[in-house]
Order: structure tokens, then sequence, then C-alpha cells
């Protein structure tokens, strides 16, 4: 497996449990133009990064490693990204906009 270099990576930040998460170019470019194209003209980096530094909540999902970030766009919408975290690293595996948030998972963080 290729290590990553620092131009590969667009984002890195600590998440609200001061664990790295990042998102490389190229992965960012596919969330946009193959995963969710309907979300092209309101997704972007800084709303990236403020879900994972400023969420509204954080939820879990079935799967333990992984974790959902929510911050409210504005009155009915939010951008969620998910987030896998192995062995310390976090790494982005896609981000879209929901009018609802995942129902019945347990929060793990939410803002005061």
């Amino acid at each position: 497996m290729n290590k990553l270099t620092k131009t590969d990576i667009l984002l890195e930040v600590d998440d609200v449990f001061d664990k790295k998460v990042r998102i490389t170019a190229a992965y960012w470019k596919y969330v946009l133009y193959t995963k969710h194209r309907e979300a092209i003209n309101e997704l972007n980096i800084e709303l990236l990064k403020k879900c994972l530094v400023d969420p509204n909540f954080v939820i879990s999902t079935l799967e333990k490693s992984v974790v959902q970030f929510y911050h409210q766009m504005d009155d009915s919408r939010y951008v969620c990204v998910v987030v896998r975290h192995l062995n310390g690293d976090g790494f982005v595996i896609t981000s879209y906009i929901t009018r609802q948030p995942k129902r019945n998972n347990k929060i793990l963080w939410s803002r005061k």
C-alpha cells in the first residue's frame, strides 16, 4: 500500500474526539462526482471541516469503527460526514446532505 504524502491530503483536522480525520483530494473528487452528484453544488471542503470540528451531534452506526457527524446547514437540512476510525487514524468514507438524520442510533457527542 502506498503511503500518502502531504500533497495527497486535501484536509486533515482533529475532530471533536481529538482524533485526526483526513481526506485526499482524489477521494473528495470521487465523493462529489460519483457518490453524491446531487450535492455537488452545495458540499465543499469548508463545510466538511465545519462538520468535523463543530458538529451539532455525532452518532454511532451499526459498525462500531464508523461514526456520523451532523452539522445543521439551515432550518431543514444537515450535512452528514461519515468517518471510519482505525488504529487511531480517521478517514472520511462519504459526505452528503440530508433532511433527516438517522434515527435510533446512539448519540456519542452533542453540542451543549
